[in-house]
């Protein structure tokens, strides 16, 4: 074979490696961008879908502050977090979901319900007074996330007349609760598609993290329309 052959024959392949690694940094170019935005959407639609969370006095502590929400984010609607989601409890009636979903959003927009692990009762007591309305509430008060959510379920069993949920132990904790309403006909969901985040929940989806923590859900999820 003559140089000149053999010089064509070497471009030939140095031309073929360079289109080789070319097309495979497109590739890998393409799969990151396709990647950065799944994760930006993700997070878009989780900043915009809302839950009810009682979480933190306003010193950032479970106990020892003042009652009332000092700060407007002791109980408040915030964005999905993600947590180690143990189930889903929904109850299977949507009136009834929607009025947990309606009275956990107002319990959230009353700054004099705030959050007190020593004096988490006496939300219910407020409430009980209030006619089961949080927004009329007119004391400072305390709950958690355990005896809030427990408040507002039985409130809604008188609102509605519903017995099961009249008898609501406001005393209940993360760890008792999946336990005590699914006792009262809550479904339990423990399904990866309702723990990993919010896009299969609906309103007044109450969703469990045992042993830790709590909240009601409020939007409904991208993948429930």
């Amino acid at each position: 074979m003559n140089p000149g052959e053999i010089r064509r024959r070497k471009m030939k392949q140095n031309r073929g490696r360079r289109i080789f690694w070319i097309s495979g940094a497109a590739a890998l170019i393409a799969a990151a961008v396709i990647f950065a935005a799944f994760n930006i959407h993700t997070a878009d639609v989780r900043s915009h879908h809302l839950v009810s969370n009682c979480g933190e006095d306003e010193y950032g502590n479970y106990s020892g502050g003042q009652a009332g929400d000092q700060t407007g984010h002791e109980w408040d609607l915030r964005a999905w977090p993600d947590k180690q989601w143990t189930c889903v409890l929904r109850y299977p009636d949507e009136s009834i979901r929607n009025k947990f979903a309606s009275l956990a959003s107002a319990a959230a927009a009353n700054d004099l319900i705030g959050y007190n692990q020593d004096n988490r009762l006496t939300f219910w007591e407020h409430l009980e007074a209030s006619g089961y309305d949080p927004s009329k509430i007119t004391v400072p008060c305390e709950a958690d996330c355990s005896a809030g959510a427990a408040a507002i379920v039985k409130a809604v069993g008188y609102l509605d007349n519903i017995p099961a949920l009249q008898k609501t132990d406001i005393t209940m904790s993360t760890s008792s609760m999946k336990e005590s309403l699914a006792g009262e006909g809550f479904d339990v969901l423990s399904d990866s598609r309702y723990l990993t985040g919010p896009d299969y929940l609906l309103p007044g989806d109450i969703v469990l993290c045992e042993k830790h923590h709590v909240v009601i859900n409020i939007t409904e999820g991208s993948k429930c329309r």
